[in-house]
């Protein structure tokens, strides 16, 4: 995962969008670890059904330069 946001940032990208099946915890706890920010979960709908993507789709934004937080 490090790899794929180092070269977007080195693209000129700001965030990456990441899927994954809701039910794959290990996915889901990559994205999140990675900085990444839960926007939505996809419900199966025709369109996945006919493309082979049965369950609901986690996405997940993940920023490519570290967020500064700053504690006032």
């Amino acid at each position: 995962m490090r790899e794929v946001v180092r070269r977007a940032a080195g693209l000129g990208l700001a965030e990456v969008l990441v899927t994954c099946d809701e039910s794959n915890l290990g996915s889901r706890r990559t994205a999140e670890s990675a900085g990444g920010v839960l926007t939505r979960i996809r419900p199966v709908d025709d369109y996945g059904i006919a493309h082979g993507f049965l369950e609901p789709a986690c996405h997940y934004w993940i920023p490519t330069t570290p967020i500064s937080r700053t504690v006032t």
